[in-house]
């Protein structure tokens, strides 16, 4: 499992939207972008 799919398997089991795991840390499309393998964290 990569980087990618882990966050989104973690936020997903947590029932966390991406705005809700951004909030405070990053933004939604920041998140977006990382569950797609589109930046690096």
């Amino acid at each position: 499992m990569n980087i990618s799919q882990l966050i989104k398997s973690a936020r997903k089991e947590k029932q966390l939207t991406q705005a809700d795991l951004a909030d405070g840390i990053t933004t939604q499309a920041t998140i977006s972008q990382l569950e797609k393998k589109q930046c690096s964290p």
